[in-house]
């Protein structure tokens, strides 16, 4: 056999499939794919989402929301935002990849409805969080406070249609407490490093 058949072979026979990679992070470039909510007077109020810069923790971009309320920019202390993709049909291998998150003050991250990884202030540890708007604050065991974090998560990811949400809970004290009520002059944010990476089959 030849050298050129040989490198034919090498070619087809080891040369990895080349893995694709969907951003979810709160960079700038991807701001606009964000979307943040919050409950006012009973109605869900949808807005894009407003790039902040670097968070409070090192160089993690941030997201934060501009609802103008009673002339009052800030929040009462429950929100939450959504990034919607697409996982091609043909996608095998998916894995949701969580590097860093950062938050003012505490958040679960949602994978199509269902918790896969947490931050807060004063975390890791135990603490509280609200879940819902006007919601019962109950206990929640932190795994992460704020910063570098090295979740991994291959279930829920499906074809299609997937939703990315942060729930956050502007505190004022971290993981304890509650969500405070409309404080003028009290702001909140997220951060996070996250990304999808995947294989497609032939």
């Amino acid at each position: 056999m030849n050298r050129s058949c040989l490198a034919i072979l090498a070619t087809v026979f080891v040369t990895p499939a080349l893995a694709a990679k969907i951003d979810l992070s709160s960079t700038r470039a991807n701001v606009a794919n964000w979307q943040v909510s919050e409950v006012s007077r009973g109605v869900v109020v949808t807005a894009p989402a407003t790039y902040i810069g670097k968070t409070r923790y090192g160089n993690i971009p941030g997201l934060t929301f501009r609802f103008r309320e009673d002339g009052d920019m800030d929040n009462d202390g429950y929100w939450y935002s959504d990034i919607i993709f697409q996982l091609p049909a043909n996608a095998t291998r998916a894995e949701l990849r969580i590097s860093a998150m950062a938050v003012d003050d505490r958040a679960v991250v949602e994978l199509n409805g269902h918790i896969v990884s947490d931050a807060g202030l004063f975390g890791p540890g135990q603490g509280y969080m609200t879940y819902i708007d006007d919601g019962p604050n109950v206990a929640r065991p932190f795994l992460h406070g704020e910063g570098p974090q090295t979740t991994k998560v291959r279930k829920f990811l499906v074809a299609g249609t997937n939703d990315l949400r942060i729930i956050v809970n502007n505190t004022g004290d971290g993981i304890f407490g509650g969500p405070i009520r409309k404080i003028r002059g009290n702001p909140t944010n997220f951060g996070i490093s996250a990304l999808v990476r995947y294989d497609t089959a032939d």
